[in-house]
């Protein structure tokens, strides 16, 4: 039992410490990048791949800790990226061309964080798919990262947006290895 309660700490301060530092690092590529690569193809200053650098991070942090609890997949590093970049850049390129967002995701700040939900729930959705058959009976894994994604990108602030995703996201890893949907090695 001590050894499931050090494994289960252990972990919890290993995810929050990789979200915790995947988002300033995040923005520090996508910032570079977006200087040196994508201002060369779009005139304006943009943060148009500012979802992609933080979903990239977000995806090799957690797939860091995660592969060292558990066998799983690389995609696992690519669904945030895609996930949450592909959502963000659209929405980015629709308010830099002066279109809005559906009427449903149209309500300022609510409808970002509902729009954020939705492609949090997609990473999530994915993610139970990738993590080797032990997360795929966890549907409450779906609504923890839309939840997580949601709260992190609405608050807005780059150094505690990957202290709320780790608290959110690693709690629930807690509770489902407790639960035994997630078999660790």
């Amino acid at each position: 039992m001590i050894n499931i309660i050090k494994t289960n700490q252990r972990l919890l301060i290993r995810w929050l410490i990789a979200n915790f530092l995947a988002w300033p690092i995040g923005l520090f590529i996508a910032i570079v990048l977006s200087y040196t690569v994508v201002n060369i193809f779009h005139p304006k200053e943009t943060n148009l791949i500012l979802g992609l650098g933080i979903g990239l991070t977000v995806g090799i942090s957690q797939w860091f800790v995660l592969k060292k609890y558990q066998k799983i997949s690389k995609w696992w590093i690519a669904i945030p990226c895609l996930c949450i970049g592909i959502p963000f850049a659209i929405l980015i390129m629709m308010e830099e061309n002066g279109n809005t967002l559906p009427v449903l995701f149209n309500i300022d700040e609510a409808g970002q964080i509902l729009f954020f939900f939705t492609a949090g729930v997609l990473t999530g959705i994915f993610q139970i798919i990738v993590f080797k058959g032990t997360l795929s009976n966890s549907y409450s894994w779906i609504i923890l990262s839309g939840i997580a994604w949601a709260a992190s990108l609405a608050y807005n602030q780059i150094l505690l947006s990957g202290i709320i995703m780790g608290l959110i996201t690693g709690f629930g890893l807690i509770i489902l290895i407790r639960k035994k949907v997630i078999l660790t090695s």
